[in-house]
Parts: C-alpha cells; sequence; structure tokens
C-alpha cells in the first residue's frame, strides 16, 4: 500500500486529469491525432491497442523538434531518465538509462536495454545518435519475454527508416552558438530490381560552453562523423534480406563535474588543470532474414556485431592541483620508475596533479532466431537467442604533488567475457469479444568470466600488486501475463504483471587480491494498470498507468572503506528489498484546428525496504531502510502548446511550439575520500528549461528557429565534491546543462 504521501500526490495528479478532460469538448470533428503503429510485441499494431506503457516519437518529430540523442527524451517521455557512477570519476561511459527508478545503480551493465532494428546494443554511453530514425519506441516495464537481457526496467526501440521504391534525397545543414554546425545528407531509393537501400551520412561540430581558464581548452567540445546505410533486397513476396551497417569517430572533451558551483555569479568557467583529448570509435552491423514459409508463418534471424572503443580522461579533484601556487602555471612534475612485478605499468609514472583515464574495449555479437505464427484468435511468437560480449577496461590513476593527498598511482588492467543464451515465447489469444490475453516466458543463462591485475604505488614503493580471476553464472525464468478489455471503440483498460531479471556478476575494480567482490543477481515484479483513450472525436489521446514494483537484490553502486588498502573502493552491492511506485500520464490534443497540446508527467515514489550499507569486510555500518533512490526524479513533466498556420508566408505553413520541461530534484552518492561518512548523499536541485521553435514548411523546404533555454538558467544534472576536498569545506563541482542557445536549421527533401 503507498504511503500517505505518495497517496495524496497521486490523488491530486488524478483529479488534475479529471477537471482537465472535459474542456476538450469543444474540439470539432476535423483536425484528428494520427493513428501511431508500434512494433512493440513484434507485431504491427496501433499504439492506442497495445496493453503495455509505450511511449513513440515519429521520425519527421525527431527531426524537427532538434531530438538528436537520447539526453533530448527525459521528461518528454514519462518516467525516463539516466544514472551515472557519480563522484569524481565519473563520464559518460558509465552512464545509463533508468525506468520508474529501476536501473538507477548505475552499474556495469545496464537495466534498460537499447535496441536498433531488434538488435540489441550494449552500454550505450550515451553516444547513440538518432539518424535515419522511422520512430523510437519506449517502452516501459520488463521487457525480458521478447526484447532479451538487461530490460528489467524496458527497452528503447529504434526503427529505422526502410528504403523503398521511391527516390528520396534530402540535405539538412545546422548552425547555433556556440560555434555548434551539423550538415546531414541522406539519399534512398532503387539499386537494382527488388534491390533498395539508403546511406545517411552526418558530420557535427561544437565548440561547447565550458572555458577552461588554465589550458585554454573548451569542455564540452565535441567533433562527430556517423554514417549508416541500409540495403534491403526482396527476391519474392516471401522472402526479404536486412543489411545495415553504422559507424561513429568521435572526438571531445567529456564535461564532468567542471564548473565549479557558486553562491552568485555563477559562469561556466573551469579551474581544472588536466584534460587529454577524449575519443570513442563504434561501429556496428546486422543482418536480417525474413522467409514466409506459409500464409500464416514466419521465420526470422537476425546476425549481429558491434564494437567500441573509447578513451575518456577526468580530473578527480576538478580544480587547480597545486593549491599553493598564486598563479594558473602548470604544477611541479615529478617522475618515477617503478619496479612493477606485472606488466599493467611498464613505462615511468609521471605524476602531475591528478588525472584520470579510463580506457574501453567492447565487443558484442548474438543471433537470434524467431518463428511467429498467427490464427483467427490466436497471435505466437518461439525464439532463441545467444550473445557474447567481451569488454576490456583500463585505468591510470595519477595523484601527483600539490594537493593534500600523497603520491600515488594505480594502474589496472581488467577484462570481462560474459555470454549467454535464452529460450523464449510469448502468445496473444482473443478469447471473446473485446476480450485479450497476452503470456509470455523466458529462460535466461549467462556466464561471466573475469581477468585482471591491478598495482598501487605509494611514495614510489609499490604497495601491491596481484592479478583477479573470477568466473560467475545465473540463470532465471522470468514470465509475464496481461489481460486487455476494449471498454468502448476508443477506450482500452489493461492488467500486467510482469517479472524482470538482470544478471549478476564480478567487480571490475578490486581492492587486494583475496576479493574476487562478486554481486548477485537483480530480480523484479511490475504490477500495472493502465487505460488508452482517444477521445472527443479522435481529437483526444489519454494515456495513463499506475506500477508497483517490488525489487529483490537490487544491485547498487557504492563506496566503501577498504581495510585491506590504502583506498576506498567502488563496488557493486546487493541490496536486500525496495519499491518503486508511481505514476505516468500522457495527453495530447487537437483543441482547434490550429492549436495543439501536450502533457508528459510522471511520478515516482521509490524506497529501500531493508537496505544496509556494508564496510570492506561486509560488516553492516548503515541503514538505508525507507530511504529514496538516488538518480530518481520524484517528479518530471513536460508541457507544450503548439500553433499552426496554412499559408502563412507565400506557399510556406507556419509552426510554433512552446515547451516547458521541469525535473525535480534528487540526492546522489558522494564518493570523495576524505572524511566522508559511508552513505553520505549530495542534493541536486530541480532544473527547468523553456525552448521555442518556429518552423516553415512547404513540400520541399524546412526552415527552423529555435531557442533553447530560453531563460537562461543555469542548470546542471550531476555534482560532486572533489575526491581529496574535506566535506567541511563544502565545495561543489557540477556538469552544467547548455545555457540559452539559439540556431537555425534548414533542410530541403526532393
Amino acid at each position: 500500500m503507498l504511503k500517505e504521501p505518495a497517496s495524496k500526490k497521486l490523488a491530486v495528479a488524478a483529479a488534475a486529469l479529471a477537471l482537465i478532460a472535459p474542456g476538450w469538448a469543444m474540439a470539432e470533428d476535423d483536425g484528428r491525432i494520427e493513428e501511431v503503429v508500434v512494433t512493440a510485441r513484434m507485431i504491427e499494431e496501433s499504439l492506442q491497442e497495445v496493453p503495455m506503457s509505450v511511449s513513440a516519437v515519429d521520425g519527421e518529430l525527431v527531426s524537427e523538434l532538434g531530438i538528436e540523442n537520447v539526453n533530448d527524451l527525459f521528461s518528454r517521455v514519462p518516467g525516463l531518465y539516466f544514472t551515472a557512477l557519480g563522484g569524481a570519476f565519473s563520464n559518460s561511459d558509465f552512464q545509463y538509462l533508468q525506468i520508474r527508478g529501476v536501473g538507477f545503480n548505475g552499474g556495469l551493465e545496464p537495466a534498460v536495454g537499447v535496441f536498433v532494428d531488434g538488435m540489441y546494443v550494449p552500454q550505450l554511453g550515451f553516444d547513440l545518435g538518432f539518424l535515419n530514425v522511422e520512430r523510437i519506441e519506449i517502452l516501459r516495464g520488463p521487457q525480458g519475454t521478447l526484447f532479451g537481457r538487461n530490460t528489467q526496467a524496458g527497452a528503447m526501440n529504434i526503427v529505422s527508416r526502410q528504403p523503398g521504391d521511391e527516390l528520396r534525397r534530402r540535405v539538412e545543414a545546422e548552425i547555433a552558438e556556440f560555434g555548434t554546425w551539423r550538415l546531414r545528407g541522406a539519399l534512398s531509393g532503387p539499386l537494382g530490381e527488388n534491390f533498395y537501400g539508403n546511406i545517411n551520412l552526418q558530420y557535427a561540430e561544437t565548440d561547447g560552453f565550458v572555458d577552461n581558464d588554465i589550458t585554454g581548452q573548451d569542455f564540452g567540445f565535441s567533433e562527430q562523423l556517423t554514417a549508416r546505410v541500409n540495403l534491403r533486397y526482396e527476391p519474392s513476396d516471401e522472402l526479404s534480406f536486412m543489411f545495415i551497417a553504422d559507424a561513429s569517430n568521435r572526438d571531445f572533451f567529456d564535461i564532468g563535474n567542471s564548473v565549479k558551483l557558486v553562491r552568485s555569479g555563477q559562469d561556466y568557467d573551469s579551474l581544472m588543470d588536466q584534460d587529454t583529448d577524449d575519443e570513442k570509435d563504434t561501429w556496428g552491423a546486422q543482418f536480417r532474414v525474413q522467409w514466409d514459409f506459409s500464409d500464416s508463418m514466419r521465420l526470422t534471424s537476425l546476425t549481429g556485431f558491434r564494437t567500441a572503443e573509447s578513451a575518456i580522461s577526468t580530473d578527480p579533484d576538478f580544480d587547480i592541483s597545486d593549491r599553493t601556487s598564486t598563479t594558473f602555471g602548470p604544477v611541479t612534475q615529478s617522475t618515477s620508475t617503478p619496479t612493477v612485478p606485472i606488466g599493467v605499468a611498464p613505462n615511468a609514472i609521471t605524476l602531475s596533479g591528478t588525472t584520470h583515464l579510463t580506457g574501453i574495449d567492447q565487443e558484442f555479437f548474438s543471433q537470434e532466431f524467431q518463428l511467429s505464427g498467427s490464427t483467427e484468435a490466436l497471435e505466437w511468437l518461439l525464439g532463441l537467442y545467444y550473445f557474447d560480449q567481451s569488454i576490456g577496461q583500463t585505468r591510470a590513476l595519477d595523484i601527483g604533488p600539490g594537493i593534500p593527498f600523497f603520491p600515488l598511482y594505480i594502474r589496472e588492467d581488467f577484462s570481462e567475457d560474459r555470454d549467454g543464451y535464452a529460450a523464449f515465447g510469448q502468445l496473444v489469444y482473443s478469447f471473446a469479444e473485446d476480450w485479450e490475453f497476452t503470456f509470455g516466458a523466458r529462460y535466461s543463462d549467462e556466464d561471466v568470466e573475469k581477468g585482471g591485475q591491478r598495482v598501487l604505488n605509494i611514495f614510489d614503493a609499490v604497495i601491491f600488486a596481484f592479478e583477479v580471476p573470477g568466473k560467475s553464472s545465473d540463470d532465471n525464468v522470468s514470465v509475464m501475463s496481461s489481460i486487455a478489455y476494449q471498454a468502448s471503440d476508443n477506450v482500452n483498460l489493461y492488467l500486467t504483471v510482469a517479472e524482470g531479471w538482470k544478471a549478476g556478476g564480478i567487480n571490475r575494480f578490486p581492492s587486494r587480491d583475496n576479493a574476487v567482490l562478486p554481486y548477485d543477481s537483480e530480480e523484479s515484479v511490475n504490477y500495472e494498470f493502465g487505460l488508452k483513450s482517444l477521445l472527443f472525436g479522435d481529437r483526444v489521446t489519454l494515456n495513463a498507468a499506475v506500477y508497483y514494483i517490488d525489487i529483490e537484490g537490487q544491485q547498487v553502486l557504492t563506496v566503501v572503506p577498504d581495510p585491506g588498502g590504502a583506498t576506498p573502493v567502488t563496488i557493486i552491492d546487493n541490496a536486500a528489498n525496495s519499491t518503486s511506485r508511481g505514476l505516468e500520464v500522457e495527453l495530447n490534443a487537437s483543441l482547434t484546428d490550429q492549436l495543439r497540446f501536450g502533457l508528459s508527467y510522471s511520478y515516482a515514489d521509490t524506497e529501500f525496504d531493508d537496505y544496509w550499507l556494508n564496510d570492506g569486510a561486509g560488516v553492516p555500518m548503515v541503514d538505508r531502510s525507507g530511504e529514496a533512490f538516488d538518480f530518481v526524479p520524484e517528479v518530471m513533466v513536460s508541457v507544450t502548446l503548439g500553433y499552426s498556420v496554412s499559408d502563412a508566408l507565400a506557399d510556406y505553413d507556419l509552426d510554433l511550439s512552446l515547451n516547458f520541461r521541469k525535473v525535480d530534484g534528487y540526492t546522489l552518492p558522494d564518493g570523495s575520500f576524505i572524511d566522508t561518512p559511508l552513505g553520505a548523499s549530495l542534493e541536486l536541485p530541480s532544473y527547468d528549461s523553456l525552448d521555442l521553435r518556429a518552423i516553415l514548411r512547404n513540400d520541399e523546404w524546412r526552415f527552423i528557429f529555435y531557442g533553447k533555454n530560453l531563460r537562461d538558467r543555469f542548470n546542471y544534472n550531476d555534482l560532486a565534491r572533489s575526491a581529496f576536498t574535506s566535506i567541511t569545506a563544502d565545495q561543489l563541482y557540477v556538469t552544467p546543462m547548455t545555457p540559452r542557445q539559439f540556431g537555425i536549421t534548414v533542410a530541403r527533401e526532393f
């Protein structure tokens, strides 16, 4: 049962909706909301008929709203947010999606799976741009039955635009403040008989908006080249082949917690004296075969491979390392050549302030077979799945002279091989008029094998050096069931119970040779009641869901003391029990032929039911029972007001939209190494943004004028103390979001 404060907030939200809805009765019969078709259940069906919480964004809206990556969907999509590693060593390689608070832990594997045309994309890293998109589907709640691994919280399915008979060409250019500009080109059409293809290229660059007063580099700088190719061959009506390949190269400076938070006169300047070029390279390919070997049965094979390499540096103290200096000159360097018994640090170590460099090399292969069919009352699907994932991770932490800490370096080189297989199935049975029953199950088995080595050196003396092998194995059976009732032609109700599962593993950062530090799997049960409705002459869609999630063995990332070493360690541990409950609402309305309104709202009430933080020896020390999850906003809301005028300028139509988004504040773990109590947290305040877009369009041209963060709010979505600053210093550093920015996009399609 909900706590009293949560119950009151849910009641207030429900009452507000009850007051809003009657206003749409004044709408006329024309201006109806267009039907959206999704494939959330691996079959094409109307969004309003799918008995689950699904949000869909059309590809044309992706372009016109300037949705460049997943960050632009936060608060636009109910319950969707991100989580980070947190603390001084956080970077974009350790950011993941969360839904309804599930997956906030920011561990080594996400709880929200990202899929491109049905293929799983590992370790998102927030570098996945939306290029050549037909639509984006966000599925909330466990999706393990059909989508597979790491979908305990939900899934994001990015559906590519398929090439066809029509020759289509599109060129697009964007320019904005902060040295931001982007060029995009797309070509699609026939290549031969029953053979089609498209190619998409994009180059994007920005100078960033954070000035480094020490090095002269710009944090937030980015230069990225992306390419995507899609080939489709259909030798007959029954057989089709599809090949998709993409590649991306990005050079940048990770913003991180680079800006000092001040009480007044806030600016976007940084005093970090360590920054190195960051780089990410990714590419992938997949091959899909579909064979309709009868009128009612289809066999699908999906083979895919992806690889990613990254190197990202951060400055753990966020500031000038030589704090005794009165100038901003370089700190004094000292070089040592230690005797290293293993091969992770064979060269001389140069200590200059503090630096932290992580590198990740990842390869991923998967093979999936699906057999699907249908009868008059039944739709069914059976499948087999196999994956093999390997990750190599290096880390170099240097703590040099000039800061209140001893000279120290750490060198780590770890590898993780994870593979697994699954068998799954789902059926949808229309057992009576207006009634539908869905049942699905999945058996999963995952094995993890880890190897690695670590060196800790203080004052040129090797404190310890060791290798850490380890193995872990998990299997699970997850089921889901749903019953849906069509109450009227335009109102659908559903009740769903779905189990979620996320495999366990082995921590990559052990502290000493006798600590393999495995963690167990995480399991959850999601109860959900939802409404899908199309009202007032198809002029209003109102979709809502209430949910309750019971989580056992929740994987939580935390910093703990290390009784066997010199520094605290960051590990993943299992909390005992926790819950998440809340409300999600999406409302879209055509108020008149010209005026429209959109609302996205989510409320999440999260709580650790039974969770003790342990010290490095596993002894319970701090009781966090009753506290809310870190990184989870209680309320997120997005309100959009749009106005359209036909033939506003010559033969151009005009579309104006004003969007307001707000994200509630939340807590983050305090990852500082200096006199920080176990379980200490930081408070991140709420933030909001007001954006404006004006679009002039005809059959060929688009002119898009936009302004982001019109009120020029100093917003930030991460903060930390320096790893080497006392808690009494009360000095925080933040990851700032974009200040006010104006830009223009010009596109032509012909």
